[in-house]
């Protein structure tokens, strides 16, 4: 799964990166959780940077404050999965991180994992949005694709977020859901260019967000991800 992310690169990094134009502000973040915004590149506008708001409420929900808002999307069954397949047909995104965080028993309880490129440039996860609306009230909220976790990761989690390959990313927004590319896509990329490192508990609270949470964090002898 993915339950947490973080987002500090310069809005000019991103821009160039992602040849989009951020217009909303995006302050930095270093541990953002559900009901929070994620950065993203929508199908509907894929010039630009849109915050959507973490936990998906379908168009077709009678109330959003009723009911589950899943934050995670399952590869696998993205086109059956009645929250997800319209999402899935006509409305995919892309969702800018610099890192996620997974978990792992600690000596002294949950042990947050961090996952990011080595160079800590901005990438993208696979994404779907949605946009719910009611008597001029109006929410646009996401989740992030996931799936089966790569090697490097399922000794934490057996599942992972989506990390689309750089070439993948304009054919994830672009692609018909029935083109084989669009599956294609979603073969996760976690390579050379990433790792993983364990940092500190007090972000297991998402009231903690500040630069020192994505530090490295001596276990006091406990193996790293790294190091497995």
């Amino acid at each position: 799964m993915c339950g947490r992310t973080s987002l500090f690169a310069l809005p000019e990094v991103i821009e160039d990166r992602f040849e989009v134009s951020v217009f909303d502000d995006i302050p930095p973040r270093y541990n953002v959780g559900p009901g929070d915004w994620l950065a993203t590149v929508t199908t509907t506008h894929p010039d630009r940077v849109t915050r959507l708001t973490w936990g998906l409420v379908p168009h077709w929900s009678d109330d959003p404050n009723s009911g589950p808002r899943p934050i995670n999307a399952r590869r696998e069954t993205l086109d059956e999965a009645a929250p997800f397949r319209s999402a899935y047909r006509d409305r995919r995104c892309l969702v800018i991180v610099d890192g996620f965080y997974e978990w792992t028993d600690g000596p002294d309880g949950r042990q947050p994992i961090r996952f990011e490129r080595t160079d800590r440039a901005p990438f993208a996860l696979a994404g779907v949005w949605d946009r719910w609306s009611n008597n001029g009230d109006a929410l646009e909220t996401v989740s992030i694709v996931t799936t089966d976790a790569v090697p490097a990761i399922e000794q934490i989690h057996d599942r992972m977020p989506v990390i689309l390959g750089r070439d993948a990313e304009r054919g994830w927004l672009e692609h018909a859901p029935d083109d084989p590319a669009t599956s294609d896509v979603l073969d996760p990329v976690y390579d050379e260019d990433f790792h993983q490192y364990t940092v500190d508990p007090r972000m297991n609270t998402t009231e903690v967000d500040d630069e020192a949470v994505i530090d490295y964090f001596d276990t006091g002898g406990q193996r790293t991800l790294e190091e497995y």
